[in-house]
């Protein structure tokens, strides 16, 4: 089940924006005070390409030790390049409006890096396919970025785009990408907490590392609406947040929806948390982990109106162990997805506990436990079923393993649970027969 997805390929160099906290020079930078712009020999709307002053004043800014406090107005930039320490504050009336033909805007590469109060106007027409992994702001290798109140409205590439980084992108309001409003790869506890993104290109909130390793980012509290999949794909592109060989992240009480595939979804992300997300008209699956993840944790997410609820999938890749708890998923659809694939409210394969969910009103199935031969160690206790045709369906083919049913609720269902080869059903109901396969456990469950 929803194993048939091909790998993210052709990852190219990227830029990276990031940020960890306001600390080290950035907290002092701000509590310095700002030299006006106007002092350093720039000034707003003073006709074309601002590119050069502006990096001479940012650059003599920094060696003073002090951010750069831009008067209101519009600023015209263009692949401007600074690689030392900087702050730049914004206010009310302040844009950034990229210049034509430039591949980026900013190109930032100090230790430490502060953006606050910036309106960033980019274009939409994407800068060229060498290009397709930058940034409107592209930041590589800085320590601490503290990027708060600003927004972009339009980028060729991503919005934001961080390499190798750590530190904050909050309270921002970034839509009218060509691609991810923020892409982070090989960073170090990057936090992305109370943004407002919507109408992007191919993703939202991108965490990615080159090889699977520790991570550590924080996606909290976001906002996030219509994510398309332009660039096409069967997943890697198309949804809301996006976990790619990234360790140790948590994707934490975001409100997502309209996305054409997944709200969250964890690609071989060992150790992350998906709790407490409200999931609303997902294209395909609306909580996705898949291929080599391991420890994964699923609570308390609502999920109403996608194609699949939640799947962890993807034994016969190495993926394994997961809790599916205290989830509320509803109004699967009517859908059959890549190669003849089933809807269900929960799929599971690989040592998975799935505990004290609510299912409401699957079309197809509620529980789907293994997929042919790839069932092990899979345990549903004290789950609610409820409005479907099949309320468990169990792979029962050879080399299967055991599932076990304890103490779950079926009410409304055609069959409450079921043995299954692939997708045809090779039994009747279970649920009170004498003759039960031998890899599946029912003990204490209900029909109603």
């Amino acid at each position: 089940m929803h194993r048939r997805r091909d790998i993210l390929s052709g990852i190219v160099s990227t830029g990276i924006v990031v940020a960890t906290g306001l600390a080290g020079a950035a907290r002092g930078w701000s509590a310095g005070g700002g030299i006006p712009a106007s002092e350093l020999g720039l000034r707003p709307g003073e006709g074309g390409d601002q590119s050069a002053a502006f990096e001479r004043a940012a650059r003599e800014a920094s060696r003073r030790g002090r951010p750069l406090q831009l008067a209101p107005g519009t600023y015209v930039l263009g692949d401007v390049t600074l690689d030392d320490p900087v702050a730049i504050i914004g206010q009310r009336g302040v844009t950034l409006r990229c210049a034509a033909g430039a591949r980026r805007m900013l190109h930032l590469r100090g230790r430490e890096v502060e953006l606050r109060n910036l309106v960033l106007k980019g274009s939409m027409q994407a800068p060229g396919r060498q290009e397709n992994y930058n940034g409107l702001v592209t930041l590589r290798d800085v320590e601490q970025v503290y990027i708060r109140g600003c927004q972009i409205d339009g980028a060729g590439g991503h919005g934001f785009a961080l390499e190798g980084c750590g530190g904050v992108i909050e309270k921002c309001r970034i839509r009218k990408v060509a691609d991810a409003a923020v892409f982070s790869i090989a960073g170090s506890g990057l936090k992305v907490r109370g943004n407002n993104i919507a109408d992007c290109g191919n993703g939202g909130v991108l965490i990615w590392q080159w090889d699977q390793q520790h991570d550590g980012a924080v996606v909290s509290g976001n906002r996030i609406r219509r994510i398309r999949a332009d660039a096409g794909g069967t997943g890697q592109n198309g949804n809301g947040v996006n976990v790619f060989r990234a360790g140790g992240v948590q994707v934490v009480g975001n409100d997502i929806a309209d996305c054409a595939f997944s709200a969250v979804r964890n690609n071989s992300g060992r150790h992350v948390s998906i709790v407490r997300n409200k999931c609303l008209r997902l294209g395909e699956v609306a909580i996705f982990v898949e291929f080599s993840f391991y420890d994964a944790l699923v609570e308390r997410n609502i999920i109403d109106d996608a194609a699949t609820g939640i799947s962890v999938t993807n034994l016969r890749e190495g993926g394994h162990k997961a809790r599916v708890v205290g989830n509320i998923v509803r109004n699967i659809r009517e859908e059959f997805g890549a190669e003849g694939e089933q809807p269900c409210a929960i799929a599971a394969e690989g040592d998975v506990l799935i505990q004290n969910n609510l299912m409401e009103n699957s079309a197809y199935f509620g529980l789907l436990l293994g997929w042919g031969p790839y069932l092990r160690n899979v345990r549903a206790v004290r789950n609610t079923i409820r409005g479907t045709r099949v309320g468990a369906a169990v792979s029962v083919v050879e080399g299967a393993g055991v599932a076990e049913l304890v103490s779950n609720t079926f009410e409304d269902v055609n069959i409450a649970v079921a043995g299954y080869d692939y997708t045809r059903r090779v039994t009747g109901e279970l649920v009170g027969a004498r003759n039960v396969p031998g890899n599946i456990r029912l003990r204490g469950n209900v029909v109603r």
